[in-house]
Order: structure tokens, then sequence, then C-alpha cells
């Protein structure tokens, strides 16, 4: 996992929780609200910028 890979992962997981009452559910269900977190997602390889 590259420095890449972990920007986007934080910035995917910063946009879902910031919209987690909107209806882009479809990037909830692969990551998790950056709380705590100092690395990628489990399955960051997934998400498409």
């Amino acid at each position: 996992m590259g420095l890449l890979t972990q920007a986007i992962s934080q910035d995917v997981a910063t946009r879902c929780w910031s919209q987690k009452l909107s209806s882009n559910r479809n990037i909830c269900q692969y990551t998790q609200p950056p709380v705590g977190r100092t690395g990628p997602a489990p399955r960051s390889h997934n998400i498409i910028p």
C-alpha cells in the first residue's frame, strides 16, 4: 500500500463520513469513518478515484 492509496482511502472515508446522511452509501460500504485510523482501508484496492 503506497501513500497515494492511503491518501485516496482517507479522502473517500472522509467523504463517506461527511455525507453519511446522504444517498452516497455506495462509497460507505467499503470504508470506515476516519476515526483514529492510521492506515488505508482493508479493501482500499477496490477504491477507484
